[in-house]
């Protein structure tokens, strides 16, 4: 494990039959050295005796979950050794992560603005000072997995556009008030909003929406308050 080495890695231990002591030793040394890294290994397919051989141990490898209905989430920069019960999930994971890094912008303010030109293309009309414009009343942020942006009921404040990452909508299958479970109804992809029709209404949420927990990367999104909407239509009625 090198820093300029991979940052994913899955491994297998489908054929692994136990475990003794030095090699679970070795595992805490290995998941120490990705850490310092920056790398994540994604374990996976751990047979009954080799759960048995980590016991035995005590050593505790933190779950990647898959439940996007999860709040649970491990380390922010996903360093280090984790686990995924199934491969086809862990190597989906990794796959996920490099694909996201490998369309990443190297500039924020530069996808922010082709997010602006895409969402509001009719009204700029390729008018390079309203587009520039018009991004200074947005804000970028990024949210970690598991952050939920907003829940059903609560006062649309803002809305956000994703530029990477992606977003899980969730709507109540009944009354808010009486907790009633969510169903994911949504992905917010790159280039689309989410909360903007409540926000501009000054209306209340009707879904939740929130960074999926198993994110292999934090969800960088372009925002729009209220308060800025209203400096806008004053300044540009």
């Amino acid at each position: 494990l090198q820093p300029s080495g991979p940052s994913w890695v899955v491994l297998s231990f489908r054929s692994v039959r136990g475990l003794d002591y030095s090699a679970v030793c070795d595992l805490v040394t290995i998941g120490r050295k990705a850490a310092a890294c920056g790398c994540c290994i994604v374990a996976t397919e751990f047979v009954e005796e080799v759960l048995k051989s980590l016991q035995r141990g005590r050593m505790c490898i933190p779950e990647l979950h898959t439940d996007p209905a999860c709040d649970d989430s491990p380390a922010k920069g996903k360093a280090g050794l984790f686990y995924v019960s199934n491969y086809d999930r862990a190597l989906k994971f990794c796959e996920d992560a490099l694909i996201s890094s490998a369309m990443s912008p190297t500039g924020k303010s530069r996808n922010g603005r082709a997010i602006i030109e895409s969402a509001f293309d009719d009204y700029l009309d390729q008018d390079e000072g309203l587009t520039k414009e018009l991004l200074s009343y947005f804000e970028e942020v990024d949210y970690s997995p598991g952050t939920v942006l907003w829940k059903a009921g609560q006062p649309a404040t803002f809305c956000v556009g994703v530029i990477t990452g992606e977003l899980h909508v969730f709507t109540p299958s009944g009354e808010v008030s009486k907790g009633e479970s969510l169903r994911l109804s949504e992905l917010v992809q790159p280039g689309a909003f989410v909360g903007f029709a409540g926000t501009l209404n000054q209306l209340s949420h009707v879904a939740t929406v929130r960074v999926p927990s198993d994110a292999p990367t934090w969800c960088t999104c372009l925002l729009l308050r209220w308060s800025a909407f209203q400096t806008l239509e004053s300044e540009r009625p």
